[in-house]
């Protein structure tokens, strides 16, 4: 699928890109003007398809650690440091 960028209606500009793999609604309404002659995905599969894109990106849970290496000798300890004398 490529990639065009919406350009407001009242700047006329040469269309010199084609969307590939669009439909012709969502084509002739977010890119009013551009010739497309390849039929593809709508905008309700575009949607879907984002938002599991999304939502494998951005999991909704929370990562209070993980399994990195610290990578030197001064680290943050959440619950603090254990020395010789704390109890």
């Amino acid at each position: 699928m490529g990639i065009l960028l919406p350009i407001p209606v009242h700047i006329q500009v040469p269309q010199i890109l084609e969307p590939v793999g669009l439909s012709k609604e969502l084509v002739n309404e977010y890119f009013t003007g551009t010739p497309s002659r390849i039929d593809g995905i709508d905008i309700n599969t575009l949607e879907v398809e984002t938002l599991l894109c999304h939502g494998l990106a951005y999991p909704n849970r929370i990562v209070e650690s993980n399994n990195l290496g610290v990578g030197g000798h001064y680290a943050f300890r959440q619950r603090g440091e254990k020395h010789l004398l704390t109890s």
